[in-house]
């Protein structure tokens, strides 16, 4: 059952895409679209912790190869990384569902989202300290990893 919060979600992947092209850089109106869209595509993920095989949000699971590939572009275009939202995304494109569906447009959205996201993360992740040099490298790793695997797929 979708979450009582959330409205449909085509309709919220236009207003996210609208709103950080009309309102560029850091703004507040942006900050609070890509919050309210976080908490919905984690918020099931928190609540199902007890589910061995539940992998995504069931908002998520709502949504086709337009609506997710666009909210990647709305995070990627607001030039803001959030690691578990990323995750969460990349997964949902690479449900069968997604992949059987998916247009070229909703494709390279996607891609292109994915790289500039990761390439934030990568400017944004300079360590201080040899310890935190290794978690970072393996993180990067795992990150471009699941970009690749994402790539092949679809």
């Amino acid at each position: 059952k979708q979450s009582k919060r959330a409205g449909d979600a085509k309709t919220l992947a236009v207003i996210l895409r609208s709103g950080v092209m009309m309102f560029q850089g850091n703004s507040t109106a942006t900050e609070a679209m890509l919050d309210a869209a976080s908490i919905l595509i984690l918020e099931e993920a928190c609540e199902a912790t007890d589910e061995e095989d539940w992998v995504s949000s069931q908002y998520l699971s709502s949504c086709n190869e337009f609506e997710v590939s666009n909210y990647l572009f709305a995070f990627a275009l607001a030039k803001r990384f959030d690691k578990e939202v990323f995750i969460r995304l990349t997964d949902q494109m690479t449900e069968d569902y997604i992949l059987e569906s998916c247009s070229p447009s909703s494709a390279s959205r996607a891609m292109w989202s994915c790289s500039m996201l990761l390439s934030l993360d990568e400017a944004s992740g300079i360590s201080c300290n040899k310890q935190n040099e290794i978690s970072l490298i393996s993180g990067e790793s795992f990150l471009h990893e699941r970009r690749g695997d994402l790539f092949h797929q679809l």
